[in-house]
């Protein structure tokens, strides 16, 4: 059984690749956004703060609407080529799936039952952060991702690019 907790979330920044990505395409597209944004986030002389993390904002009919990044203090510049969006501080379900990638559905259902039984309503915006992953131990049973489930305003963060324009 996991360990759901409703917790109030800081604001965040996070600086990646962002794309609608079909299912069916995710592995090949997770395989290079981090790298791509490690390498921005280096060329402008950014350090990410924390793990890696993926922000899913929505499904639609051409896939999701995802952004794969880093946690920043703030933006990087231009010289990045990467978008940032700022996750505004907020209320938030949270839970860590012990295990690989490719096994987080009992996760997924328990914190909606969580949720449901609170009767929280729809989450808006959902991430994982890879707290454990492949680069640090072989073995997937070791790996830990935190998901967190954002309620309240935090439900669609405006998307700003590295100059600081709208995309």
């Amino acid at each position: 059984m996991t360990s759901t907790h409703e917790v109030t979330m800081p604001e965040t920044t996070v600086a990646g690749t962002r794309s609608t990505v079909s299912l069916a395409d995710l592995p090949t597209f997770f395989a290079s956004a981090f790298q791509r944004a490690l390498g921005g986030l280096t060329r402008a002389g950014t350090l990410p703060i924390g793990p890696p993390i993926t922000i899913y904002f929505r499904s639609c009919a051409g896939g999701i609407d995802l952004l794969a990044g880093f946690p920043v203090t703030k933006s990087p510049s231009a010289e990045a080529a990467l978008t940032s969006v700022t996750v505004p501080a907020g209320q938030a379900v949270t839970a860590v799936h012990k295990g690989g990638y490719g096994s987080p559905g009992s996760t997924y259902a328990e914190i909606s039952e969580w949720m449901h039984a609170r009767e929280l309503g729809e989450p808006g915006i959902m991430t994982e952060q890879y707290l454990v992953g492949p680069a640090d131990d072989a073995d997937s049973s070791a790996w830990r991702t935190l998901i967190t489930y954002y309620l309240e305003r935090a439900t669609h963060p405006s998307p700003v690019d590295s100059t600081g324009d709208a995309p």
